[in-house]
């Protein structure tokens, strides 16, 4: 994972879905820090010149993100204080959920929650909208 400041003026005001699509679906934005303000993003929300992401994914392509997206941040996200943030792992246990894709549970406009990575018998990999969900996963 990594924290990136938006620096690059042409991406003022376009939406995280704009930015992180093309680089490839497997990265997940989980926090945008704006004016001291941590909140869980949804892929509408626009960025602005300042605001500081935090994004899951594969190095290489969260390298490529922060290239287009602007540099490494000072800020370390995990480490600054939020009340309207929790973590919590939940492991998949509903009949219902098994099989289905994250996509489709669609936990972040339901919930308002972001699912980052996922567990699967001792292997960690990132949460993209594709996944299937099987039973025993751990979501993160």
């Amino acid at each position: 994972s990594m924290d990136i400041a938006v620096t690059n003026f042409s991406l003022q005001g376009k939406t995280i879905d704009t930015i992180s699509h093309p680089v490839g679906s497997h990265v997940v934005v989980s926090r945008l820090w704006r004016n001291g303000i941590m909140k869980v993003p949804t892929g509408n929300d626009p960025l602005f010149l300042g605001d500081v992401i935090h994004v899951v994914g594969d190095r290489d392509v969260i390298n490529r993100l922060s290239l287009a997206v602007g540099e490494t941040s000072k800020v370390d996200l995990l480490e600054q204080p939020s009340a309207s943030m929790v973590m919590r792992k939940v492991v998949v246990t509903r009949r219902e959920a098994i099989g289905r894709s994250l996509g489709e549970i669609n936990p972040q406009s339901r919930l308002s929650v972001t699912v980052t990575r996922i567990m699967r018998a001792g292997i960690e990999f990132v949460a993209t909208p594709d996944v299937r969900l099987q039973l025993g996963d751990s979501l993160r």
